[in-house]
């Protein structure tokens, strides 16, 4: 759906991202946020906000903490990715959307983060 790639494999803080992504016929499905990082990220878990605006307007926020605990993880060589369950049953109209993602961490900046990529099942 949509695919977002860190500079310097880091995210700064005060900067969100969006990811925009269209949607062809109305669904129900669930939301992913799919996380690439580097082996040995150095953090438990990372605080995220979102905020998913739908074509008519309507926005939903919520926040999620991203976990990078090892069991959460599937790891090959110096890269790790996950598959991260944001919103359950969304109810899909045909239409643009954006969806965007900010944290709040206490770091200035996240270091070790190469992607994040959005889908649907």
């Amino acid at each position: 759906m949509a695919k977002y790639e860190f500079e310097e494999y880091q995210w700064k803080k005060g900067s969100p991202l969006v990811l925009n992504f269209n949607v062809d016929r109305n669904e129900t499905k669930d939301l992913f946020l799919e996380v690439r990082s580097v082996y040995g990220i150095p953090y438990e878990f990372i605080s995220m906000d979102f905020v998913l605006e739908k074509p008519t307007g309507e926005k939903v926020e919520f926040s999620k903490d991203v976990s990078f605990k090892s069991e959460n993880l599937d790891c090959s060589g110096d890269l790790c990715d996950q598959k991260v369950l944001i919103l359950s049953k969304l109810n899909l109209e045909k239409g643009s959307y954006s969806l965007k993602i900010s944290h709040y961490n206490m770091d200035s900046n996240i270091y070790g983060l190469m992607e994040f990529g959005l889908f649907a099942e």
